[in-house]
């Protein structure tokens, strides 16, 4: 009897240390739980390059002014409710108590007008009225006015959709006096944030207000939108070619919310099937907007190893969050998000369970991007993780556990920097970096990765895993002059990328580190915005054990 019961507690034993063994045996390419890297694409950012902004001349001169002399004993300024005694009277400094032309004092209000456009007030402007002048003693009185906007125009067929949202945004803009453009922007933006809506906006003068704009805004509406992919960007046990099909439904319920449903997988369906479906709801004039998201996917790998081992993986994840747009502007912008996060993943045989996790946590996230001055656009982006116990999590001594020692009350971060700098003559240089950084052992899940269709594009998704990972790529660009009408794009790119992850404490026979890097050209070409493609060529420099080069094809269609 106590034989027997020695026999049935070692075999236990075994058969436990044999699946801890199996587990950390899996590729990271078809760990359960990292399904959603193969269809991952890199968010763009928001803002745009600077275009000419409105900018209202200044008083004109008389012609002669420059031979008119006058000693100025004082200059007024009327009208100003933006700017303080002390600022006014730095751009008038200098000029009074001694003789100066009539010219100079033209340029002043210019200078003025400037002033009132660099700050985004552009509808304001400094005149000089009519005045009698004492050529030895001048008194100048300088007026200012402050334009606004009295009345936004919207489209009175889809005004009636959103009825609260846009007499609230008319209420924001006409209320500042004087305009701001930058007031302007945020709510126009945000209008075009909304569920299908794109914005187009003109200034015409006012026809009721002297001194007045009016803002007329045109819209369109797209209640539904679809979209279609195919890539060989999968990788060997899933894949490598692939599809991704989605679909959008926008503001149908008329709660300004936007649904989405995606299904996607490898042409070998048994190898992978991943469904996804998200929906965001606005919840204020100022752009607070709940989200919410969900997917499960499902597979065999199609590694022969794998395969005669019966092996298979699930995974479930779901989030629910947060997002508010702090800064919204052409130029400019910053959005943070809050949210809950859940993933449950399992790998089994027929006959065995390999590994199971259960990761509950929270995430905030801010998103910034800017376009400067220099014709280049940045992009910045902080995400802070962190698992929890409890609410249906693993613990952290789960003798299932995807990673041996990965603990699911975890605490991570990550930084993204981007940099897309125009060069001229169509040239232009891409430049990013990424560093994740967790303080303790992951789970396959949540580990960072390199390998993909964004850093690593010699390697497959999810080539590369750990706990600690540092990825850089630079791509130079060249733009194609204009093909044909239709043509949106014809972009050739040569790129060179490089990545290294670390583990914190790798399983018996895991390495601690690795990286790896690569090279490649490709072309980018799009049509009418609809139909585009993606061409290139990859190779392994290092990291990798075969370095044949690698060809890539990504078609997307969206209408």
């Amino acid at each position: 009897m106590l034989l027997n019961r020695t026999i049935h507690v070692s075999f236990a034993v075994l058969l436990l240390n044999f699946n801890v063994s199996l587990a950390q045996s899996i590729p990271s390419t078809v760990a359960p739980g990292r399904e959603s890297e193969q269809f991952r694409q890199p968010d763009k950012p928001l803002s745009r390059l600077p275009t000419p902004t409105i900018q209202l001349e200044g008083a004109t001169a008389p012609e002669g002014a420059s031979a008119i002399s006058l000693v100025v004993t004082r200059i007024n300024v009327e009208g100003s409710t933006v700017y303080s005694a002390q600022q006014l009277a730095a751009l008038t400094s200098g000029l009074t108590g001694k003789r100066i032309s009539l010219q100079d004092v033209y340029d002043v209000a210019s200078r003025l007008t400037g002033k009132y456009g660099g700050d985004g007030y552009v509808f304001s402007r400094a005149i000089i009225p009519p005045q009698a002048l004492d050529p030895n003693g001048a008194v100048i009185t300088l007026q200012v006015i402050e334009g606004y906007v009295d009345h936004v125009e919207w489209p009175e067929d889809l005004a009636a959709r959103y009825p609260s949202l846009f007499a609230a945004y008319t209420a924001k803009i006409t209320a500042a006096r004087p305009a701001n453009i930058k007031t302007i922007e945020r709510y126009l933006l945000l209008a075009n944030d909304l569920p299908g809506l794109t914005v187009r906006s003109r200034f015409e003068a006012s026809k009721a207000n002297p001194g007045a704009t009016t803002l007329k805004v045109e819209l369109d509406h797209k209640p539904f939108a679809w979209g279609a992919q195919i890539d060989n960007r999968g990788t060997k046990g899933r894949g490598p070619w692939q599809y991704l099909t989605s679909v959008e439904a926008n503001n149908a319920l008329g709660l300004q919310e936007r649904m989405g449903l995606v299904y996607a997988g490898s042409f070998d369906t048994d190898e992978l099937q991943y469904v996804a479906g998200n929906v965001s709801v606005l919840l204020n004039t100022e752009g607070l907007t709940s989200f919410s998201s969900i997917s499960y996917s499902n597979g065999d790998p199609g590694i022969y190893e794998l395969r005669q081992l019966g092996y298979g993986g699930e995974s479930f994840s779901f989030e629910t969050g947060l997002s508010y747009p702090l800064l919204r502007s052409r130029d400019a912008n910053l959005i943070l998000s809050g949210s809950f996060f859940l993933e449950d993943s399992r790998g089994e045989t027929d006959s065995l369970l390999i590994s199971r996790d259960r990761i509950r946590g929270f995430r905030l996230k801010a998103d910034y991007d800017n376009a400067d001055e220099y014709n280049g656009i940045n992009q910045a982006r902080f995400t802070l993780s962190q698992g929890i116990s409890g609410l249906g999590a693993t613990d952290a001594d789960n003798p299932y556990a995807s990673r041996d020692k990965g603990k699911p009350d975890f605490t991570s971060v990550s930084l993204y920097l981007s940099r897309l700098q125009g060069l001229g003559s169509g040239f232009s240089v891409f430049g990013a970096v990424e560093g994740s950084y967790s303080f303790d052992p992951l789970l396959a899940a949540e580990e960072c990765s390199y390998g993909g269709r964004f850093a690593g594009r010699a390697f497959d998704p999810s080539e590369l895993t750990g706990d600690r990972c540092f990825t850089a790529l630079a791509e130079l660009r060249y733009d194609l002059p204009d093909l044909a009408p239709d043509i949106s794009q014809a972009q050739l790119y040569q790129f060179v990328d490089f990545g290294s992850v670390h583990r914190i404490d790798p399983a018996a026979g895991e390495d601690r580190s690795a990286d790896g890097s690569s090279a490649g050209i490709g072309f980018r070409t799009g049509w009418q915005n609809h139909l585009n493609m993606d061409v290139s060529a990859a190779k392994p420099l290092h990291g990798r054990s075969d370095k044949d080069w690698r060809f890539f094809l990504a078609v997307n269609t969206r209408f």
